[in-house]
């Protein structure tokens, strides 16, 4: 089956939603630079809490591993 071409209204609709997303992204890491300290280290600890609540602990090194080798292309991916 031939590709066909995307109408002009598709790009534009296209190009709408990435400005539309690049607005948000921009918002929220605003948001995020100016989230006072305190309140974070609250978020943080309620999301902890959460995870022990519902056993979603990581107990085996296999599963350890796993985490380090995904925060590992994280880290690279973003130049971390």
């Amino acid at each position: 089956m031939p590709h066909k071409p995307k109408s002009k209204s598709k790009n534009n609709e296209v190009k709408a939603y990435k400005r539309r997303n690049e607005a948000v992204n921009k918002r929220e890491i605003e948001e995020l630079r100016t989230t006072p300290l305190e309140l974070k280290y609250r978020q943080f600890w309620t999301l902890f809490r959460w995870a022990i609540d519902m056993d979603w602990q990581i107990n085996t090194p296999k599963e350890i591993a796993q985490v380090r080798r995904r925060w590992a292309r994280l880290r690279k991916a973003h130049g971390a």
